[in-house]
């Protein structure tokens, strides 16, 4: 299927001839993942897109953009600074 120079596009983990559109990749990652049990790669906790290897997984982990998204929504974390330029102040809400 051709896709616009404006469609945005990715490349399969599983299998880099696959180009799928972003907004198919989680259907197609989820039939790939099947057909291919024995790959060697895991799903990130933080996005289920992620499709990693087992060798850089845990650096992956510690290193996901989407990590700090989650865990602010997770631990309820605020971040604020005074008004008069003090310092920051972070509030954890359990």
């Amino acid at each position: 299927m051709p896709f616009l120079s404006t469609d945005r596009t990715e490349r399969c983990p599983y299998n880099p001839s696959h180009v799928v559109l972003r907004s198919k990749l989680l259907q197609h990652l989820t039939r790939c993942a099947r057909q291919h049990p024995d790959a060697g790669l895991q799903v990130c906790p933080f996005n289920a897109a992620h499709h990693v290897s087992e060798v850089t997984f845990r650096h992956h982990k510690l290193n996901c953009p989407d990590r700090e998204t989650i865990e602010r929504e997770k631990y309820q974390i605020t971040v604020g600074v005074f008004r008069d330029g003090g310092a920051g102040v972070v509030s954890l809400v359990m």
